[in-house]
């Protein structure tokens, strides 16, 4: 191959490069913000969601909560077809998930 040849081949190529980087940085300044856009699901301060059914049952067998937990009755879940009594542990009451109408949340132990 001619040596101009192999010279226009060399530059294309580094073109391409460049063009490949700036699309992949694009991509990835895109995607991050996407991310920090994006709703988070639960405060950073849950430590667990579950049935109040199976918390129950977790405090019949021996379990003894490290942190103050917030009862959500009657709420509805995606996915579920009824609504649910759930409960969250969580570091601090500040911190617990809030329902969407606070008529439900009761503060389990101190009624």
């Amino acid at each position: 191959m001619a040596p101009r040849i192999r010279e226009a081949i060399r530059a294309q190529e580094e073109e391409n490069e460049v063009l490949i980087s700036w699309v992949q940085a694009g991509l990835v300044a895109l995607l991050s913000a996407l991310y920090f856009a994006s709703p988070k699901g639960f405060h950073a301060g849950v430590r667990a969601l579950t049935t109040k059914e199976t918390y129950g049952a977790a405090l019949q067998q021996g379990y003894v909560p490290a942190a103050p937990r917030c009862e959500l009755r009657a709420e509805s879940v995606d996915g579920v077809a009824e609504v649910i009594d759930l409960v969250v542990l969580s570091e601090s009451m500040a911190d617990a998930v809030q329902p969407a109408s606070a008529a439900g949340v009761r503060t389990a132990g101190m009624s």
